[in-house]
């Protein structure tokens, strides 16, 4: 399907945990459909290579002793910003972790 899609005018792009998907407007509905259902899924996103593209942050995180935080917002931002502050006075120097 990916190869059928793609023949058709779409593209894809990795942002994040999610998938971009430009040039839909030239599939048929239901191709369209379950395209889109592929990726509400997290399929897509697999297929394409997130996994293997977040393995390295993931075990880089693990081995410092580092939870992921989702950041969406500005005020989150700033919480998780005063977090690494609270926990890390020296935070803008990590390499001692790595």
């Amino acid at each position: 399907m990916i190869g059928e899609v793609t023949r058709l005018g779409v593209r894809f792009r990795l942002s994040g945990a999610e998938v971009a998907i430009d040039g839909t407007e030239h599939l048929p509905g239901t191709l369209r459909d379950q395209l889109l259902d592929y990726d509400t899924k997290g399929w897509l996103w697999a297929y394409l290579g997130g996994e293997a593209v977040d393995t390295p942050s993931r075990e880089l995180l693990a081995r410092v002793g580092v939870a992921a935080i989702l950041v969406e917002t500005r005020q989150q931002a700033r919480d998780a910003i005063r977090l690494i502050e609270r926990d890390n006075p020296d935070w803008r120097d990590l390499s001692h972790l790595l």
